[in-house]
């Protein structure tokens, strides 16, 4: 899995500072901010959309792994609650 890290991290870390380049290339202020918004709108979708493939994993490790919820806790770096919670929403 580290391949797969490294990977969606070094593309994150590119597309992040792409962004961050054409943003600072704005000149005027009005359009550089209402830039900025757009880019925090679509970043909260992109937030979003991970929150809930985190949701789907842990349930399938409940579902089809039929793991406990100690041991999804474990493995994720949660706590049993969170990991209950996690699933039940």
């Amino acid at each position: 899995m580290g391949e797969w890290v490294e990977s969606a991290c070094e593309l994150h870390a590119q597309m992040s500072e792409r962004i961050l380049e054409v943003v600072r290339g704005v000149e005027d202020p009005g359009a550089r901010h209402r830039l900025i918004g757009e880019v925090l709108a679509e970043n909260s979708g992109f937030v979003s959309e991970l929150a809930g493939l985190i949701r789907e994993s842990v349930q399938a490790m409940k579902d089809e792994q039929g793991m406990s919820y100690g041991r999804i806790a474990a493995e994720l770096g949660l706590s049993r609650s969170r990991a209950q919670q996690l699933y039940n929403s």
